[in-house]
């Protein structure tokens, strides 16, 4: 259905205007404006909320992020640390290995010349040749 103006009808009998005092007028208009307004405010202030919440939302999303990263980075930290101590403990058992086995060598090869002191180099040759 077409819309048709309120006059039309009026003129058609269709439709009783509403006669009231210029003060009736008055106030509705103004009932109708301040309800306007509530509802603009609360328009408003159901849009901060929103916005307010979303930006607390926002920054415990990060936080948690920047929570994560951090553990990431001391755990990433930690790993290579204990990688770190590892390879310096097994260089070190490297080193030690090398060192007593070269102390050992010296200790035999020095008990072995104590044993051939004062004995001829034909003896010598012959129990070197031993082994």
């Amino acid at each position: 259905m077409q819309f048709v103006p309120k006059y039309r009808l009026a003129r058609y009998g269709l439709f009783q205007k509403q006669k009231g005092t210029r003060k009736e007028r008055k106030e509705r208009k103004e009932r109708k404006e301040r309800k306007e307004r509530k509802q603009r405010k609360e328009r408003k202030e159901r849009k901060q909320s929103k916005e307010r919440k979303e930006r607390k939302e926002r920054k415990e999303r990060k936080e948690r992020k920047e929570r994560k990263e951090r553990k990431q980075r001391k755990e990433r930290k930690e790993r290579k640390e204990r990688k770190e101590c590892k390879e310096r403990k097994e260089r070190k058992q490297r080193k030690e290995r090398k060192q007593r086995k070269e102390r050992k060598e010296r200790k035999e090869r020095k008990n072995r010349m104590k044993k051939l002191r004062g004995t001829e180099k034909s003896k010598v040759s012959a129990v070197s040749g031993k082994k």
